[in-house]
């Protein structure tokens, strides 16, 4: 019973975790537009990956013991380590978003402008 538990605890801060993501990442392409898409991407999956472990931070922090400055500094690496996890974790459900914002904003949602010739073929084609 105690990992079930533990399981749906999981489940439950992944889903958050990805709700905060997909709600930034709305927000971004709304207040934002101008910005680029992997910006208003990785602006949303940190943003929503600082969000919960700033509390975290701020308990290390305050109540941290500082008198050991090792312990001290891998457990505050730890925490970094964790962080850029997170927002690797909510990187996907701002891409969704901002992919499915742009398609129907009538832009194009995978790779931009296909006016464009790559630069393999050049002007002869």
């Amino acid at each position: 019973m105690e990992l079930a538990i533990w399981i749906a605890s999981i489940i439950g801060i992944l889903a958050l975790l990805g709700g905060l993501s997909a709600g930034s990442a709305l927000g971004l392409h709304l207040l934002k537009p101008n910005w680029s898409r992997v910006r208003r991407i990785i602006t949303a999956g940190s943003f929503a990956a600082m969000l919960p472990m700033s509390i975290a931070f701020a308990g290390f922090l305050f109540e941290g013991d500082i008198e050991d400055t090792s312990e001290f500094a891998i457990a505050f690496v730890a925490l970094i380590a964790t962080t850029i996890m997170l927002a690797i974790l909510c990187l996907p459900a701002a891409w969704m978003i901002t992919r499915h914002a742009e398609a129907k904003d009538g832009q194009a949602p995978l790779l931009g402008d296909s006016s464009e010739d790559p630069a393999l073929i050049g002007a002869d084609g």
